[in-house]
Protein backbone atom coordinates (compact mmCIF):
# COMPACT_ATOMS: atom_id res chain seq x y z
CA UNK A 1 0.00 0.00 0.00
CA UNK A 2 1.41 3.36 -1.03
CA UNK A 3 1.15 6.11 1.65
CA UNK A 4 1.74 9.77 0.91
CA UNK A 5 4.15 11.10 3.64
CA UNK A 6 4.84 14.50 2.12
CA UNK A 7 4.79 17.29 4.70
CA UNK A 8 5.89 15.17 7.69
CA UNK A 9 9.19 17.03 7.99
CA UNK A 10 7.40 20.37 8.06
CA UNK A 11 5.14 19.26 10.93
CA UNK A 12 8.10 18.02 12.95
CA UNK A 13 10.03 21.22 12.20
CA UNK A 14 7.18 23.43 13.39
CA UNK A 15 6.78 21.45 16.62
CA UNK A 16 10.51 21.47 17.31
CA UNK A 17 10.81 25.19 16.48
CA UNK A 18 8.55 26.13 19.37
CA UNK A 19 10.74 24.18 21.80
CA UNK A 20 14.02 25.42 20.29
CA UNK A 21 12.89 29.05 20.35
CA UNK A 22 11.88 28.76 24.00
CA UNK A 23 15.25 27.22 24.89
CA UNK A 24 17.12 29.83 22.86
CA UNK A 25 15.18 32.64 24.55
CA UNK A 26 15.95 31.26 27.99
CA UNK A 27 19.64 30.89 27.08
CA UNK A 28 19.81 34.54 25.98
CA UNK A 29 18.06 35.73 29.13
CA UNK A 30 20.42 33.69 31.31
CA UNK A 31 23.36 35.26 29.46
CA UNK A 32 21.96 38.73 30.19
CA UNK A 33 21.62 37.77 33.87
CA UNK A 34 25.22 36.56 33.85
CA UNK A 35 26.38 39.86 32.34
CA UNK A 36 24.43 41.75 35.00
CA UNK A 37 26.07 39.67 37.69
CA UNK A 38 29.55 40.40 36.35
CA UNK A 39 28.84 44.14 36.27
CA UNK A 40 27.43 44.09 39.79
CA UNK A 41 30.43 42.08 41.01
CA UNK A 42 32.78 44.72 39.63
CA UNK A 43 30.86 47.38 41.56
CA UNK A 44 30.95 45.46 44.86
CA UNK A 45 34.63 44.57 44.41
CA UNK A 46 35.56 48.24 44.03
CA UNK A 47 33.38 49.26 46.96
CA UNK A 48 34.71 46.56 49.30
CA UNK A 49 38.30 47.72 48.77
CA UNK A 50 37.21 51.36 49.16
CA UNK A 51 35.39 50.70 52.44
CA UNK A 52 38.25 48.60 53.82
CA UNK A 53 40.99 51.12 53.05
CA UNK A 54 39.04 54.35 53.69
CA UNK A 55 36.50 53.25 56.29
CA UNK A 56 32.74 53.20 55.93
CA UNK A 57 32.37 56.83 57.02
CA UNK A 58 34.88 58.07 54.42
CA UNK A 59 34.12 55.74 51.51
CA UNK A 60 33.18 57.45 48.25
CA UNK A 61 29.64 56.45 47.18
CA UNK A 62 29.26 54.56 43.91
CA UNK A 63 27.36 57.48 42.41
CA UNK A 64 30.46 59.67 42.86
CA UNK A 65 33.00 57.16 41.53
CA UNK A 66 34.84 58.23 38.37
CA UNK A 67 34.81 54.69 36.94
CA UNK A 68 31.82 53.47 34.92
CA UNK A 69 29.77 50.90 36.82
CA UNK A 70 26.55 49.18 35.81
CA UNK A 71 24.13 46.52 36.96
CA UNK A 72 22.64 45.09 33.79
CA UNK A 73 19.66 46.04 31.63
CA UNK A 74 16.63 47.97 32.79
CA UNK A 75 13.69 47.24 30.48
CA UNK A 76 10.38 48.83 31.53
CA UNK A 77 7.13 47.13 30.52
CA UNK A 78 3.77 48.79 29.99
CA UNK A 79 0.15 47.70 29.58
CA UNK A 80 -0.74 44.02 29.58
CA UNK A 81 -3.50 41.71 30.69
CA UNK A 82 -3.98 41.09 34.39
CA UNK A 83 -3.71 37.46 35.53
CA UNK A 84 -5.63 35.89 38.38
CA UNK A 85 -2.50 35.80 40.56
CA UNK A 86 -1.88 39.54 40.16
CA UNK A 87 0.77 39.17 37.48
CA UNK A 88 0.65 40.63 33.98
CA UNK A 89 0.70 39.00 30.54
CA UNK A 90 1.02 40.38 26.99
CA UNK A 91 2.99 43.40 28.17
CA UNK A 92 4.83 45.73 25.83
CA UNK A 93 8.36 47.06 26.19
CA UNK A 94 8.18 50.82 26.71
CA UNK A 95 9.97 52.84 24.02
CA UNK A 96 11.94 55.64 25.66
CA UNK A 97 13.62 58.77 24.42
CA UNK A 98 16.88 58.27 22.52
CA UNK A 99 19.56 60.91 23.10
CA UNK A 100 21.23 62.77 20.17
CA UNK A 101 24.15 60.32 20.17
CA UNK A 102 21.82 57.44 19.44
CA UNK A 103 21.94 55.95 22.95
CA UNK A 104 19.12 55.13 25.30
CA UNK A 105 20.31 56.36 28.71
CA UNK A 106 17.71 54.29 30.53
CA UNK A 107 18.23 51.01 28.67
CA UNK A 108 20.73 49.86 31.29
CA UNK A 109 20.48 50.07 35.05
CA UNK A 110 23.52 52.37 35.07
CA UNK A 111 23.77 53.68 38.61
CA UNK A 112 23.85 50.91 41.21
CA UNK A 113 23.15 52.47 44.58
CA UNK A 114 24.47 51.26 47.92
CA UNK A 115 23.51 52.41 51.40
CA UNK A 116 26.91 52.94 53.02
CA UNK A 117 25.34 52.67 56.51
CA UNK A 118 27.50 55.47 57.91
CA UNK A 119 25.92 55.30 61.36
CA UNK A 120 27.42 53.37 64.25
CA UNK A 121 24.71 50.69 63.96
CA UNK A 122 26.41 47.50 62.76
CA UNK A 123 23.75 44.97 63.76
CA UNK A 124 21.80 45.08 60.49
CA UNK A 125 22.92 41.80 58.98
CA UNK A 126 21.18 42.47 55.67
CA UNK A 127 22.77 45.92 55.16
CA UNK A 128 24.50 46.75 51.88
CA UNK A 129 27.80 47.60 53.62
CA UNK A 130 29.12 46.01 56.80
CA UNK A 131 32.40 46.21 58.71
CA UNK A 132 33.44 43.28 60.85
CA UNK A 133 35.64 40.22 61.17
CA UNK A 134 35.96 37.66 58.40
CA UNK A 135 36.85 34.14 59.53
CA UNK A 136 36.05 31.96 56.57
CA UNK A 137 37.75 30.49 53.53
CA UNK A 138 37.14 30.40 49.80
CA UNK A 139 34.27 27.90 50.16
CA UNK A 140 32.28 29.56 52.98
CA UNK A 141 30.12 32.09 51.19
CA UNK A 142 26.62 30.84 51.98
CA UNK A 143 24.03 33.37 53.12
CA UNK A 144 20.82 32.35 54.82
CA UNK A 145 17.86 33.23 52.65
CA UNK A 146 15.88 36.18 53.98
CA UNK A 147 18.09 37.05 56.96
CA UNK A 148 21.37 37.30 54.99
CA UNK A 149 23.19 35.88 58.03
CA UNK A 150 26.68 34.56 57.29
CA UNK A 151 28.60 32.24 59.56
CA UNK A 152 31.92 33.50 58.17
CA UNK A 153 31.37 37.21 58.90
CA UNK A 154 30.72 38.84 62.27
CA UNK A 155 29.76 42.56 62.16
CA UNK A 156 31.51 44.72 64.75
CA UNK A 157 33.48 47.88 65.36
CA UNK A 158 36.81 46.04 65.75
CA UNK A 159 36.96 45.01 62.14
CA UNK A 160 39.52 43.60 59.73
CA UNK A 161 37.17 43.15 56.77
CA UNK A 162 34.41 44.86 54.80
CA UNK A 163 31.39 43.16 53.25
CA UNK A 164 29.44 44.73 50.38
CA UNK A 165 26.26 43.47 48.71
CA UNK A 166 24.40 44.60 45.58
CA UNK A 167 21.00 43.13 44.79
CA UNK A 168 18.53 43.06 41.95
CA UNK A 169 15.56 41.11 43.20
CA UNK A 170 11.84 41.13 43.91
CA UNK A 171 12.64 42.19 47.48
CA UNK A 172 11.74 45.77 48.31
CA UNK A 173 12.80 48.08 51.11
CA UNK A 174 10.51 48.15 54.18
CA UNK A 175 9.09 44.76 53.21
CA UNK A 176 11.77 42.07 53.13
CA UNK A 177 14.82 44.35 53.13
CA UNK A 178 16.03 46.23 56.18
CA UNK A 179 16.61 49.93 56.77
CA UNK A 180 20.20 49.92 55.53
CA UNK A 181 19.57 47.62 52.54
CA UNK A 182 18.67 48.54 48.98
CA UNK A 183 17.65 46.49 45.98
CA UNK A 184 17.11 47.22 42.31
CA UNK A 185 14.47 45.65 40.08
CA UNK A 186 15.02 42.01 39.06
CA UNK A 187 16.81 41.33 35.78
CA UNK A 188 13.99 41.24 33.22
CA UNK A 189 13.15 38.27 31.04
CA UNK A 190 13.16 39.50 27.45
CA UNK A 191 13.08 36.58 25.03
CA UNK A 192 11.54 33.98 27.33
CA UNK A 193 8.99 36.15 29.11
CA UNK A 194 6.05 34.74 27.14
CA UNK A 195 6.94 31.14 27.96
CA UNK A 196 7.53 31.82 31.63
CA UNK A 197 4.29 33.81 31.94
CA UNK A 198 2.35 30.73 30.89
CA UNK A 199 4.27 28.59 33.38
CA UNK A 200 3.74 31.08 36.21
CA UNK A 201 0.06 31.90 35.76
CA UNK A 202 -0.93 29.67 38.68
CA UNK A 203 1.95 30.81 40.93
CA UNK A 204 2.12 33.81 43.31
CA UNK A 205 2.65 37.17 41.64
CA UNK A 206 6.10 37.65 43.21
CA UNK A 207 7.70 34.52 41.77
CA UNK A 208 10.83 34.90 39.66
CA UNK A 209 9.20 33.52 36.50
CA UNK A 210 6.69 36.35 36.41
CA UNK A 211 8.97 39.20 37.52
CA UNK A 212 12.46 38.35 36.30
CA UNK A 213 15.64 36.84 37.69
CA UNK A 214 17.09 37.63 41.09
CA UNK A 215 20.81 38.45 40.84
CA UNK A 216 23.09 39.26 43.78
CA UNK A 217 26.76 40.12 44.07
CA UNK A 218 28.77 39.92 47.28
CA UNK A 219 32.36 40.96 47.95
CA UNK A 220 34.50 40.73 51.07
CA UNK A 221 37.79 42.58 51.40
CA UNK A 222 40.14 41.78 54.28
CA UNK A 223 43.50 42.94 55.60
CA UNK A 224 46.07 40.19 55.06
CA UNK A 225 49.85 39.95 55.26
CA UNK A 226 51.53 41.74 52.34
CA UNK A 227 53.50 39.48 50.04
CA UNK A 228 54.85 42.20 47.74
CA UNK A 229 55.34 45.95 47.98
CA UNK A 230 56.51 48.79 45.78
CA UNK A 231 59.54 50.76 46.92
CA UNK A 232 57.25 53.46 48.38
CA UNK A 233 54.08 52.42 50.22
CA UNK A 234 51.08 54.59 51.21
CA UNK A 235 49.85 53.81 54.74
CA UNK A 236 46.37 54.18 56.20
CA UNK A 237 47.44 57.10 58.41
CA UNK A 238 48.11 59.19 55.30
CA UNK A 239 51.90 58.88 55.44
CA UNK A 240 54.30 57.17 53.06
CA UNK A 241 57.05 54.72 53.93
CA UNK A 242 60.00 53.63 51.80
CA UNK A 243 61.70 50.25 51.74
CA UNK A 244 64.50 50.38 54.30
CA UNK A 245 68.10 49.42 53.52
CA UNK A 246 68.29 47.85 56.98
CA UNK A 247 66.87 44.40 57.50
CA UNK A 248 66.22 42.12 60.46
CA UNK A 249 66.87 38.40 60.58
CA UNK A 250 63.93 36.12 61.32
CA UNK A 251 65.88 34.75 64.31
CA UNK A 252 66.26 38.23 65.80
CA UNK A 253 62.61 39.05 65.14
CA UNK A 254 61.40 35.87 66.86
CA UNK A 255 63.58 36.44 69.94
CA UNK A 256 62.39 39.00 72.53
CA UNK A 257 62.80 41.86 73.09
CA UNK A 258 61.76 43.64 69.89
CA UNK A 259 64.93 44.57 67.98
CA UNK A 260 66.02 48.18 67.52
CA UNK A 261 69.00 47.47 65.25
CA UNK A 262 69.45 45.53 62.05
CA UNK A 263 71.92 44.64 59.31
CA UNK A 264 72.65 46.45 56.07
CA UNK A 265 71.05 44.55 53.20
CA UNK A 266 71.23 44.93 49.44
CA UNK A 267 68.30 44.04 47.23
CA UNK A 268 68.36 43.73 43.42
CA UNK A 269 67.47 46.88 41.46
CA UNK A 270 63.77 46.24 40.97
CA UNK A 271 60.50 48.22 41.16
CA UNK A 272 59.16 46.00 43.93
CA UNK A 273 60.18 43.69 46.76
CA UNK A 274 58.42 40.44 47.53
CA UNK A 275 58.56 37.34 49.69
CA UNK A 276 61.30 35.11 48.28
CA UNK A 277 63.40 37.93 46.84
CA UNK A 278 67.12 37.13 47.35
CA UNK A 279 69.10 39.70 49.37
CA UNK A 280 72.73 40.21 50.32
CA UNK A 281 73.39 40.80 54.01
CA UNK A 282 76.41 42.68 55.32
CA UNK A 283 77.70 41.97 58.79
CA UNK A 284 77.28 45.64 59.62
CA UNK A 285 74.78 46.44 62.37
CA UNK A 286 73.14 49.85 62.67
CA UNK A 287 70.05 51.43 64.27
CA UNK A 288 66.78 51.02 62.45
CA UNK A 289 65.52 53.92 60.32
CA UNK A 290 61.89 54.76 59.68
CA UNK A 291 60.34 52.83 56.79
CA UNK A 292 59.26 49.36 55.72
CA UNK A 293 61.84 47.00 57.21
CA UNK A 294 62.28 43.61 55.49
CA UNK A 295 62.71 40.46 57.57
CA UNK A 296 65.08 37.97 55.96
CA UNK A 297 65.95 34.34 56.50
CA UNK A 298 67.92 31.56 54.83
CA UNK A 299 65.54 28.98 53.31
CA UNK A 300 66.15 25.56 51.81
CA UNK A 301 64.63 24.61 48.46
CA UNK A 302 65.02 22.27 45.52
CA UNK A 303 65.90 23.88 42.18
CA UNK A 304 64.73 22.97 38.68
CA UNK A 305 67.45 20.33 38.34
CA UNK A 306 66.38 18.63 41.57
CA UNK A 307 69.42 19.81 43.50
CA UNK A 308 69.17 20.94 47.11
CA UNK A 309 69.91 24.62 47.41
CA UNK A 310 69.53 27.53 49.80
CA UNK A 311 69.17 31.30 49.57
CA UNK A 312 68.81 34.27 51.89
CA UNK A 313 65.46 35.82 50.99
CA UNK A 314 62.83 38.24 52.31
CA UNK A 315 60.19 36.48 54.43
CA UNK A 316 58.17 39.44 55.72
CA UNK A 317 57.70 43.22 55.97
CA UNK A 318 57.25 45.29 59.15
CA UNK A 319 56.83 49.02 59.69
CA UNK A 320 59.14 51.10 61.90
CA UNK A 321 58.38 54.78 62.64
CA UNK A 322 60.38 55.76 65.70
CA UNK A 323 59.11 52.47 67.12
CA UNK A 324 57.29 49.39 65.92
CA UNK A 325 53.86 50.08 64.39
CA UNK A 326 51.14 47.68 65.50
CA UNK A 327 48.76 46.59 62.71
CA UNK A 328 50.41 48.63 59.90
CA UNK A 329 48.13 48.80 56.86
CA UNK A 330 49.07 49.78 53.32
CA UNK A 331 46.31 51.45 51.30
CA UNK A 332 48.37 51.55 48.09
CA UNK A 333 51.42 49.92 46.49
CA UNK A 334 51.16 46.68 48.45
CA UNK A 335 49.55 43.38 47.59
CA UNK A 336 48.89 39.96 49.06
CA UNK A 337 49.89 38.42 45.71
CA UNK A 338 52.84 38.79 43.35
CA UNK A 339 50.82 40.79 40.81
CA UNK A 340 52.91 43.91 41.54
CA UNK A 341 55.83 42.21 39.87
CA UNK A 342 54.27 42.67 36.45
CA UNK A 343 55.89 45.42 34.43
CA UNK A 344 55.49 46.85 30.94
CA UNK A 345 59.21 47.59 30.76
CA UNK A 346 61.07 44.74 29.04
CA UNK A 347 64.36 45.67 30.74
CA UNK A 348 62.68 45.49 34.15
CA UNK A 349 61.18 42.08 33.31
CA UNK A 350 64.58 40.79 32.19
CA UNK A 351 66.17 42.01 35.43
CA UNK A 352 63.44 40.39 37.47
CA UNK A 353 63.83 37.12 35.59
CA UNK A 354 67.54 36.95 36.37
CA UNK A 355 67.21 37.98 40.03
CA UNK A 356 64.16 35.95 41.00
CA UNK A 357 64.50 32.71 42.91
CA UNK A 358 61.08 31.20 42.06
CA UNK A 359 61.75 27.95 43.90
CA UNK A 360 62.41 29.90 47.10
CA UNK A 361 59.05 31.67 47.11
CA UNK A 362 57.07 28.82 48.70
CA UNK A 363 59.65 28.27 51.49
CA UNK A 364 59.66 32.04 52.06
CA UNK A 365 55.87 32.07 52.51
CA UNK A 366 56.13 29.16 54.97
CA UNK A 367 58.80 31.06 56.89
CA UNK A 368 56.51 34.12 56.95
CA UNK A 369 53.74 32.06 58.55
CA UNK A 370 56.19 31.00 61.28
CA UNK A 371 57.15 34.55 62.27
CA UNK A 372 56.27 35.74 65.76
CA UNK A 373 54.55 39.07 66.57
CA UNK A 374 52.38 38.77 63.44
CA UNK A 375 50.33 41.85 64.34
CA UNK A 376 53.36 43.93 63.35
CA UNK A 377 53.54 42.47 59.84
CA UNK A 378 52.51 44.89 57.09
CA UNK A 379 48.93 44.23 55.88
CA UNK A 380 47.46 44.84 52.43
CA UNK A 381 43.84 44.76 51.23
CA UNK A 382 42.83 41.38 49.84
CA UNK A 383 39.58 40.78 47.94
CA UNK A 384 37.47 37.71 48.71
CA UNK A 385 34.59 37.16 46.34
CA UNK A 386 31.37 35.41 47.17
CA UNK A 387 28.87 35.62 44.33
CA UNK A 388 25.38 34.28 44.87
Amino acid sequence: MNRNRSGNVLVVFVLMSVILLAVAGLAIDMSIARLSRIQMQSATDATAIEVLTQGRANAIPLSQQTCALGAGPNVPYSGGIALDNGGMAAQLIAIEQIDPDGHNPNLWYPSPSLNTNRSSDVDNLDADVLEGAYHGDASSHAEQSGSYFREDFTPGSNFDAALVRLRRSIETQNETLGEFATGGPPVPLLFSKGSTTLLSKDLPANNILANGLTVRATSIAQWQVACSIMLVVALNDGSEASLSATGISAAAWNSPPMPTTGEVITVPSMPAAYLGLPVSVAQTSRPLADGIVPIYSTVQFTDAQGNANQATVIVGFVCYQGGWVNQPRATQNASTSLSLLQSSDQAVRDTMQTTMAPYAISPAIIACLQLMNRTYLLKAPCLVRGMR
